[in-house]
């Protein structure tokens, strides 16, 4: 039996910007398949881990603006299997 189910990004990443779609009308799709790329803001925190490596500190520099966040991309995938309608 056909179902509909409806995804939406997460709301602790609200709002956010879809960037990219990686599927089509028509598409089969398997469990946890990305489906779009969105991207959303983040707090830069310069005492996490990830900043204690240069080359990436350096790049986020660059990015965090004025209000201390920094731009963030990811997949927002399906939990479920079968086709794009």
């Amino acid at each position: 039996m056909e179902s509909t189910n409806a995804l939406g990004v997460p709301r602790q990443h609200e709002p956010a910007t879809i960037v990219d779609i990686k599927v089509s009308t028509g598409d089969s799709v398997a469990k946890q398949a990305p489906l779009l790329v969105y991207e959303h803001k983040v707090k830069y925190d310069p005492a996490s881990a990830e900043s204690q490596d240069r080359d990436l500190l350096k790049a986020l520099n660059k990015s965090v603006d004025s209000d201390g966040y920094v731009n963030k991309r990811e997949f927002l995938r399906t939990p479920f299997e079968g086709s794009v309608a």
